[in-house]
């Protein structure tokens, strides 16, 4: 068992040991793996798979695709007919098409941050995964989730597909890859459930080293059992301690231990912060009005230092993100990058539907700059009609489009939006030679020939050509996004960050902005809990989680009302 504190270094702690036992093995046969890796999200697998690991990659993936590919036969995963076939036959019990079936997906799941968001459905299946994965018996559970997970588990025998947690009842006690050893990253995480099917597997394998913190355990709601962490059983020759935080300074070190200390379950561990002393202030801004902090956050951005707005649930991290989007910022949450609402700057692979009016501003400045150089290198290529169409839609035609042009190109691209446009093209709908020619171009043929061209010139371009409606709610976040570029470089993401404290964990800053409030359904258990009651534990290790993202400094908001945690 190896603890590892916020900071200490736990991805490249697994790395070095993946390369240690990898070296031991003199032969390893094809379509094997001395070691196994496991992880709980996409995101945590992800993060080491990135690190270069000599091992296969798919031997480094979640708990669940790991259980998935130890099956013999397997059948397939459940699909949106399932989920409309159960809607339309249990319209009392609908599952939301938001958390479908996957309780570890990228969006954060329900506990006590959260309020429910889908049907009566999506909340019995939410308890029902963590009754099994606590291995409660089923005659144990309360009447109506045993009657809905009845009806669940037929429907999913009639339509022969399992769900995730599936995955895991089903996987055989081989591990995949025949490996050595098995070793669990996020370990706090993994249910007792998953701990049932690990141990199995390590017995097989002939060891198991397990990686986590139990103060990070944010999953219990799922069944999730830090406990073994501290089991025991396990002898201290067999423990290890990463005992030095490589992010947090003194200050920011304290206030951690001091949010630990209140937890029921707090056990010592000797860790230490870094030689800075850090810094934690208090502000008088609210998740609702962030105005109050903004010139400081602009100084922190002007430094090139990353900056993160931090929060208990999602519905006040969207609140922060329509003001920043409100006042044109760039923001943007590189650890949950399906949530397009944290993510307005950064590109999505399927933005392209089909359809040239549903791209979002960066992939129209994507389309724009698919030609240049300085952005592509050798990748670059001429446009497209549908990049054409992209990147003019929202421009004035005054003095620019021959009439009738705007029109032929959404038709071309339409009809054939992949096809390359040509020079003939260029003659038949802009003015020729004209603006486009003495500005656009040229700006990409001397940057072609390796001429030194800033993206914010062309940004700068384009935001001054955007029509009325347009201008008003884009350009200056062209603009900015071009002058963005010029410092970091082309498609680099913002480095202010608005988000949860779940879609944080793994993250840092060097600046994190945080505020105390939580919903009413965790005020609830926070208040009703007496103050020495376990159903606190939860909540304290989201803002433990939230305050050790800081490099440097904390700043913590006023809550809105009574609904918070004190800090």
């Amino acid at each position: 068992m190896v603890i590892g504190p916020p900071g200490t270094g736990k991805t490249t702690f697994l790395k070095r040991q993946v390369e240690k036992i990898v070296a031991s093995q003199s032969i390893i046969p094809i379509n094997t793996s001395p070691v196994l890796v496991c992880s709980l999200t996409r995101t945590a697998a992800a993060e080491i798979a990135g690190r270069g690991l000599p091992i296969p990659r798919k031997a480094c993936g979640t708990i669940h695709a790991h259980g998935y590919r130890s099956i013999k036969d397997r059948p397939p995963l459940l699909d949106a007919e399932f989920f409309k076939d159960w809607n339309r036959h249990h319209p009392g019990y609908k599952i939301s098409k938001l958390q479908k079936i996957n309780p570890n997906s990228e969006v954060d799941g329900w506990n006590a941050e959260n309020e429910f968001t889908g049907g009566h459905g999506t909340a019995c299946l939410t308890v029902a995964t963590g009754l099994l994965h606590s291995m409660k018996p089923f005659s144990m559970w309360p009447k109506d989730i045993r009657n809905f997970y009845t009806m669940y588990a037929e429907l999913k025998r009639v339509h022969g597909k399992i769900d995730y947690d599936d995955m895991i009842l089903m996987a055989s006690d081989h591990p995949p890859f025949d490996p050595k050893v098995i070793l669990i990253d996020e370990a706090q995480d993994v249910s007792r459930l998953e701990w049932d099917l690990l141990r199995k597997w390590g017995s097989v394998a002939g060891a198991l080293i397990a990686v986590g913190d139990d103060r990070q355990s944010l999953y219990e709601w799922r069944g999730a059992d830090p406990s073994f962490l501290q089991d025991p059983s396990i002898p201290d020759n067999r423990r290890k301690v990463l005992s030095q935080s490589y992010r947090i300074p003194k200050a920011i070190h304290a206030k951690a231990e001091k949010i630990a200390r209140e937890l029921t379950t707090y056990v010592p561990v000797a860790y230490r912060p870094t030689d800075e002393e850090g810094s934690i202030t208090y502000n008088n801004s609210t998740y609702k009005i962030i105005d109050p902090i903004m010139p400081e956050i602009h100084r922190f951005l002007d430094k090139g230092e990353s900056v993160m707005l931090s929060v208990a649930t999602n519905y006040m991290a969207n609140n922060i993100a329509r003001q920043l989007k409100e006042m044109k910022e760039l923001y943007s949450n590189p650890w949950r990058i399906t949530n397009r609402a944290w993510n307005p700057s950064i590109m999505h692979d399927d933005q392209h539907s089909g359809n040239p009016g549903t791209t979002t501003l960066v992939n129209r400045i994507n389309s724009f700059m698919v030609a240049a150089r300085p952005a592509h290198g050798d990748d670059r290529r001429m446009w497209n009609y549908r990049d054409l169409f992209n990147w003019t839609e929202w421009l004035t035609g005054e003095g620019f489009f021959i009439h009738g042009a705007k029109k032929a190109i959404r038709d071309a691209a339409k009809e054939k939006p992949l096809e390359r446009i040509t020079e003939a093209d260029l003659k038949r709908w802009f003015f020729w030679p004209g603006e486009i020619n003495a500005e656009v171009l040229d700006w990409f043929l001397k940057t072609d020939i390796g001429e030194e061209r800033k993206f914010s010139e062309i940004m700068d371009w384009w935001a001054g050509r955007m029509d009325l409606m347009h201008g008003r709610r884009y350009r200056e976040q062209t603009r900015r996004l071009g002058r963005c570029w010029d410092k970091h470089g082309y498609g680099k993401t913002p480095s202010l960050y608005v988000g949860t404290f779940h879609s944080f964990k793994g993250a840092e800053a060097d600046h994190v902005f945080l505020w105390p409030d939580i919903s009413l359904s965790a005020y609830k258990l926070w208040i009703g809990s007496g103050g020495a009651d376990r159903y606190r534990d939860p909540i304290l290790k989201q803002f433990y989680v939230g305050v050790t993202r800081a490099r440097k400094t904390l700043s913590i908001g006023r809550p809105c009302k009574k609904l918070a945690v004190p800090l």
